[in-house]
């Protein structure tokens, strides 16, 4: 159970039961996920401008890895592995920020990571659906409906991961942006 502050400062941090720390407790692995135009690239830039490794290929606009994109798009668990092992010995601390990454990859596979934490964000649907509508002319009212429906799928992954998780509200965040920065670094 998490304490609860007097302010709500849309933050959950989840210790995941049967969760273990493999290594030394320095060293983990960072992933950074959400639904698309949630809010990721937020966070994944702080944790980049915190110095964390965030992948060797980013498309700079939105802190991407395009390449753990390409090896998950690939279905191929050896690349995968081989990939986790390679930043592993780069970086003591690594990670990677990539959208609807439960569509990617299963909540069993996040123990693939060393020491493996999820930062989660969410942001009000409709506001998902109008920055949708506005970049890709999509129906915001249909697109609305298919975000509530990937809120709940996302929250079901980060249930099902068994590793610590941060839950985090965009909207919050930016409402109080120092303590979500000294959450999201902790």
């Amino acid at each position: 159970m998490n304490y609860v502050s007097p302010v709500n400062t849309g933050t959950i941090a989840r210790r995941a039961e049967g969760s273990k720390a493999r290594g030394k407790a320095a060293e983990r692995t960072l992933i950074v996920t959400g639904l698309a135009r949630s809010g990721t690239s937020m966070l994944a830039a702080v944790l980049r401008r915190a110095g964390v490794f965030m992948g060797e290929q980013l498309y700079e606009t939105v802190d991407e890895d395009a390449q753990m994109l390409a090896v998950l798009r690939s279905g191929s668990d050896w690349l995968l592995r081989a990939l986790i092992e390679r930043r592993n010995l780069d970086n003591r601390v690594w990670g990677f920020k990539l959208p609807d990454l439960h569509t990617m990859l299963t909540a069993e596979r996040v123990a693939w990571f060393r020491n493996p934490r999820l930062v989660v964000v969410f942001r009000d649907p409709v506001a998902v659906a109008v920055r949708g509508a506005l970049s890709e002319r999509q129906d915001e009212f249909r697109d609305m409906m298919g975000i509530c429906g990937g809120i709940g799928a996302i929250a079901r992954f980060a249930e099902a991961a068994e590793c610590p998780a941060l839950l985090v509200s965009y909207e919050k965040a930016l409402a109080f942006p120092e303590r979500t920065v000294a959450t999201l670094l902790d």
